[in-house]
């Protein structure tokens, strides 16, 4: 064997021995990827909230309402999670605490992201009103005192309120004061609301008195005063 085969064969063993000495890379555990999903409280994705970790602005959801970012810090760190949603809803009460943790799934390499939701509730809450009054066609319809609509024919009416969230209550009331004839007088009712889209339902009928009818064409009677006669 010559000089260049025996330099061969070498350098051939030295890179077999490293191949096998070789490590696979470990993942950087100082490194925590995140996904972020915020909803309304109807479940529909929600774009544009921005999301702070700790000290870190992270950035806003994109239209499918996620947000994927990665943070630094160790295992089992718990950093403050502040969500500001956009206008018109409100986040939640209180900073939630969100713990790093590396998890991974077996034969994979890296690890698998954290996953976290938040939940925005619409500040304006729809309430739906429908109305029966049976025999009450025409009747002035009040909520909190201010004329909302009227009664048709039927005594039907339908009214869509945008009501506040934080609204604990409603009262509802139909004015009969232009029908003297129709009892009960000025029917009320207050509804207790609990900061939920809802339907409320008024029945009310109405019954008409009759006026009592004079007779005698309303001539009054003479009144007879007997007298004497000599």
């Amino acid at each position: 064997m010559n000089r260049t085969m025996i330099i061969s064969a070498i350098a051939l063993v030295g890179l077999g021995d490293a191949g096998c000495s070789g490590t696979t890379p470990q993942p950087d555990r100082s490194r925590f990827a995140i996904e972020f999903r915020v909803t309304d409280d109807d479940h529909d994705a929600l774009a544009s909230t921005a999301i702070t970790v700790g000290k870190q602005r992270l950035g806003t959801t994109g239209p499918g309402g996620v947000l994927k970012s990665d943070l630094s810090g160790a295992e089992g760190q718990s950093l403050p999670i502040l969500i500001e949603c956009p206008n018109g809803f409100t986040g939640p009460d209180r900073p939630a605490q969100l713990r790093l943790t590396h998890t991974r799934r077996v034969n994979v390499i890296g690890y698998q992201p954290m996953h976290y939701e938040a939940v925005c509730r619409r500040n304006v809450r729809d309430i739906v009103l429908a109305v029966r009054a049976q025999g009450g066609a025409g009747l002035p319809l009040e909520i909190d005192g201010k004329l909302a609509g009227v009664t048709d024919a039927d005594g039907i009416a339908h009214v869509l309120v945008h009501a506040d969230r934080n609204l604990k209550s409603l009262t509802v009331s139909l004015d009969t004061s232009a029908r003297q004839e129709l009892k009960p007088k000025n029917p009320t009712r207050t509804y207790e609301l609990a900061g939920n889209d809802t339907v409320l339902v008024f029945d009310q009928p109405l019954v008409a008195t009759h006026k009592p009818v004079l007779h005698g064409g309303g001539t009054k009677l003479r009144k007879h005063i007997p007298y004497r006669v000599d």
